[in-house]
């Protein structure tokens, strides 16, 4: 009987691990859509990189790849997609700030000012007008960043 408990958590706690892509998986664990097509993504200032549709739990995510095939770069807007702290595109700025736990606002000029949430998402606001607290999120994206070696 102990085990049959254990089973079921350890299946919950790696569900939910993976509620959503992350930087790092590898591209195989999610439905590809339009995997021949070539779309490219700015993913910072004067930076274009080829990016992939991908679904997961009825969420549309665009994703760029490592030369390894892991996610590098991943983005939504869509309407279904939550944040852990439950915001969503178009959450008001004034409601983020509410947050305990947000970073400061970052800009990067031409691309977009953002704010690092607790949940490790980022979101994006347009950089083509002042923050007010009415601006709303535009996106919600994810930056893989390489470990140093020491």
């Amino acid at each position: 009987m102990k085990k049959i408990f254990f089973f079921i958590g350890l299946v919950l706690f790696a569900g939910d691990l993976m509620a959503q892509p992350e930087t790092g998986q590898p591209i195989s664990a999610f439905k590809v859509i339009k995997r021949d097509s070539v779309v490219y993504l700015l993913t910072a200032p004067n930076q274009l990189e080829k990016s992939y549709d991908i679904y997961f739990d009825a969420v549309k995510y665009s994703v760029t790849l490592t030369d390894a095939s892991t996610i590098k770069f991943v983005q939504t807007k869509d309407q279904n997609f939550r944040t852990k702290e439950g915001f969503f595109a178009g959450t008001p700025y004034s409601e983020i700030k509410k947050q305990k736990g947000h970073s400061n606002v970052f800009e990067f000029k031409g691309w977009g000012k953002f704010i690092m949430l607790k949940s490790g998402w980022y979101a994006a606001f347009d950089h083509n007008t002042p923050l007010v607290p009415t601006s709303p999120v535009l996106f919600f994206f994810k930056r893989h960043v390489p470990q140093q070696q020491e």
